[in-house]
């Protein structure tokens, strides 16, 4: 494990570019990490800070927008909130709905990536498979025909891989179709 976390101090340190401090107690930490703090009060506390409104962080333009607000008053410096730089940080904010869809339904055991491709086939969304177990009940189908309503993915599909089988698609019944 210590061969882990050494590289991964590394890595941080060489490919992102970050400075990493090394304490040899938590007491240290804590103590380094409070004159820090006293340091960027008494730096940034005479001045005024501009913080980059959190609804304006988008990672595909944030570097545009920190070039604009630079050209259009260069006397000014703008900041992002902790909130505003985790956002930007955050990976899963630009997944599509479909991206998101795939990894909900990898989430059931047994629903590997491409049983999950071949599901989003016939369902777009998450919504449309609920519609779907939805409809069977309007129609009075038992709770039965709802377990199987995921057969009609791709009954002739010629690999395991992508076939949907009876226990599978009662199990994805019973995590998206149930109330």
């Amino acid at each position: 494990m210590a061969e882990a976390i050494t590289s991964a101090i590394f890595s941080t340190q060489v490919v992102n570019d970050f400075f990493v401090k090394i304490s040899p107690k938590l007491d240290d930490t804590i103590r380094y990490l409070a004159r820090y703090t006293s340091l960027l009060a008494s730096i940034f506390s005479s001045q005024d800070l501009y913080l980059i409104p959190e609804t304006h962080v988008f990672s595909r333009n944030f570097s545009e927008l920190r070039s604009h607000l630079k050209s259009s008053d260069p006397t000014r410096n703008y900041y992002l909130s902790y909130a505003g730089l985790g956002s930007l940080a955050n990976k899963s904010k630009t997944m599509t709905l479909r991206d998101t869809f795939l990894k909900m339904l990898m989430c059931t055991r047994g629903v590997s990536a491409e049983k999950a491709l071949e599901i989003q086939r016939v369902f777009k969304t998450p919504k449309d498979l609920i519609d779907s177990f939805r409809q069977v009940r309007s129609k009075g189908g038992s709770e039965e025909a709802k377990k199987m309503v995921m057969l009609k993915v791709d009954p002739g599909a010629k690999t395991d891989r992508k076939k949907i089988k009876a226990a599978l698609s009662a199990k994805i019944y019973d995590v998206w179709g149930k109330q």
